[in-house]
């Protein structure tokens, strides 16, 4: 497969921002260092649960079950992320899975023409991005 955008780490936001990614129908790919999706969620304590309603904690596109509590336990959270990375939120080849990185590089980039880019703001420009 060949990826557009290289999302790190398979956590809520890095699967939230893929499902967002492969709706818009821009190749993805998540790259994850430890075996399981989310790694942090499932070390947490046994009674931990979410802090926020159900209906404000699922990700795009996929609503938590109905049979689950308003707060949802950690077991059941990781669970549920679990199932939306299989689920068809991705392709399986989308997350990479026990990926160790070697060695980094700078990347640049250049806008095509006549091409509208989200702005992102930042208090200083990432020192591989011409400033706009």
């Amino acid at each position: 497969m060949d990826a557009t955008v290289v999302i790190v780490g398979a956590g809520p936001a890095g699967l939230a921002v893929g499902a967002c990614l492969k709706q818009t129908r821009i190749n993805f790919i998540i790259l994850e260092k430890a075996h399981e999706i989310a790694p942090a969620r499932g070390r947490h304590y046994r009674r931990r649960h979410l802090h926020t309603v159900k209906a404000f904690s699922s990700l795009p596109y996929v609503p938590f079950p109905r049979g689950y509590p308003r707060y949802v336990p950690r077991e059941k959270v990781v669970a549920y992320l679990e199932a939306y990375a299989d689920g068809s939120s991705f392709d399986r080849a989308s997350v990479r899975r026990s990926t160790q990185s070697t060695a980094t590089r700078a990347a640049t980039w250049s806008r095509p023409k006549r091409t509208r880019f989200p702005r992102v703001m930042s208090s200083s420009p990432p020192a591989t991005m011409p400033n706009p």
